[in-house]
């Protein structure tokens, strides 16, 4: 893979995720995906911020369940997909790094901030590891210190980040069939 997002793919699969930064600037769900065409039927939709937004999952070596790509669905017409630009990454429950959970935090420096996760319900406090300026996210059990999610973004303020970036995991109730339920 030739892409601006290949080092990036790289260090995710090697689990080098203290040489983890951010998006580069345009990427393109087109730059995520192996090869070009059609996209896997894995499409779906989940609480960025303030808002809806879609997301691909595809495979990654060594992620059981693959990373998603999020993203804003292009309007109808000619945009396809590929061409729509990524918000985020995301890995839950990402395989064990090569480095410990201690070595990693002092590997990467001191958080810009901490927020508090919510996990369906169970609310994790200063469970959110920020680094804005290097658009990284390790949301963290405080209480066995293990890794639950990576978040992976372009650099960004506390603000944009709460407002575009802050990843919603609450459960929420399927809707009925006439209910939107992305309001």
């Amino acid at each position: 893979m030739s892409s601006p997002v290949a080092p990036l793919l790289r260090a995710l699969s090697d689990r080098r995720y203290e040489a983890l930064g951010p998006l580069p600037a345009g990427c393109r769900v087109g730059d995520l995906t192996a090869t070009p065409g059609p996209l896997p039927d894995t499409l779906g939709r989940g609480w960025l911020g303030a808002g809806p937004c879609d997301f691909l999952a595809i495979p990654l070596t060594g992620f059981a369940d693959g990373i998603r790509i999020w993203f804003d669905a292009p309007p109808f017409g000619p945009t396809t997909t590929e061409a729509a630009p990524v918000r985020m990454l995301d890995a839950a429950y990402p395989p064990p790094g090569r480095l410990s959970m201690p070595a990693l935090l002092d590997a990467l420096g001191p958080p810009d901030t901490h927020l508090d996760l919510d996990l369906d319900g169970l609310t994790l406090t200063g469970g959110c590891h920020l680094w804005l300026r290097r658009g990284l996210a390790l949301h963290i059990n405080p209480g066995n210190v293990h890794l639950l999610r990576i978040t992976i973004f372009a650099p960004t303020d506390l603000s944009s980040y709460q407002h575009n970036l802050d990843l919603d995991t609450h459960l929420r109730p399927f809707p009925h069939r006439h209910e939107d339920p992305f309001p």
